[in-house]
């Protein structure tokens, strides 16, 4: 198969962008800044037609976003997770952060097909020693946070849910291993987590799934995505202009577009002049089909 030809849709220059989020009824991408030293936490939209982008900035450090069935939007961000107005900023807590924020925070979140959203934990350094760290897996259910018992990890990521919503997949950025759960629909339930695959090079980081049930990882400090077929073995993989692509999500009318975030905030200023789109958003048709993304249920 021949590489597939990759767009730079927005040229944002951020330290580390993450969460990318396709609304299909605006034709919009949203992303979020995290929030490190000189980049603030925002909320950013980018219209792919006309490049116009706006920002919302936030008031501390943000771990992931998803659409809600109401129009508003879901934040996970350090001290609880919000539901945002994005027309006008006003924002109700939905639940306080089950931890303390001074030493954990959210860290990659997406919605299953009932509705509930998955999120995991991390410590803000996010160099722990793997198995040590402050890694947990929460579901919110119609505002109900709950913790799932799935062992030690450093940091959870890479969350995205099977067409069938019967399997969900995290991965752990280090020591790049994608997990899966067997997950029941109807309660919200999960197996034991399973080892589903070891990335072979750098880290296991955001990550979505195609209409053929195969996941896509975005593979920090090498370069690429990577794509797992359901027996997990490694399918193909499409290489990058950017070493820390972050994350990648299915937009564009028909679901045939990726759209990458990627940051620059472990390079050089000699590695930045060589690469010149790191923290830039990418696209590129990958030749397979997104599934919708589902809404977070009020």
């Amino acid at each position: 198969m021949a590489d597939p030809i990759i767009d730079c849709v927005l040229d944002a220059k951020a330290r580390l962008a993450e969460s990318p989020v396709w609304s299909p009824t605006e034709r919009a991408l949203y992303w979020i800044t995290i929030g490190l030293a000189e980049e603030p936490p925002a909320i950013h939209r980018l219209d792919p037609a006309t490049g116009a982008t706006r920002s919302i900035a936030q008031p501390e450090p943000v771990g992931a976003i998803t659409l809600a069935d109401d129009g508003r939007m879901l934040v996970a961000r350090r001290s609880g997770i919000f539901l945002l107005n994005l027309a006008t900023g006003a924002e109700e807590q939905v639940s306080p952060a089950p931890f303390d924020d001074n030493i954990c925070e959210f860290n990659d979140g997406r919605c299953d097909r009932q509705g509930r959203f998955w999120v995991g934990t991390r410590s803000p350094a996010n160099k722990p020693a793997p198995g040590e760290g402050l890694g947990k897996l929460w579901s919110l259910t119609r505002g109900k946070l709950v913790q799932h018992d799935v062992g030690p990890i450093s940091s959870h990521n890479g969350t995205a849910i099977s067409p069938d919503g019967r399997t969900l997949y995290t991965s752990e950025t280090v020591p790049a291993l994608v997990y899966a759960y067997d997950l029941n629909p109807e309660t919200g339930a999960i197996g034991p987590r399973r080892v589903h695959a070891t990335l072979a090079q750098g880290w296991a980081d955001g990550a979505t799934i195609d209409a053929e049930g195969c996941y896509w990882s975005a593979n920090v400090c090498a370069n690429r995505l990577v794509r797992i077929r359901p027996d997990g073995t490694f399918d193909r993989e499409i290489m990058l202009p950017v070493t820390y692509p972050t994350m990648v999500t299915f937009g564009g009318d028909n679901l045939d577009e990726f759209y990458i975030t990627s940051g620059y905030r472990r390079l050089t200023e000699e590695e930045r002049r060589a690469e010149p789109l790191a923290g830039a958003i990418l696209r590129v048709k990958p030749g397979v089909r997104g599934v919708p993304e589902p809404l977070y249920k009020i």
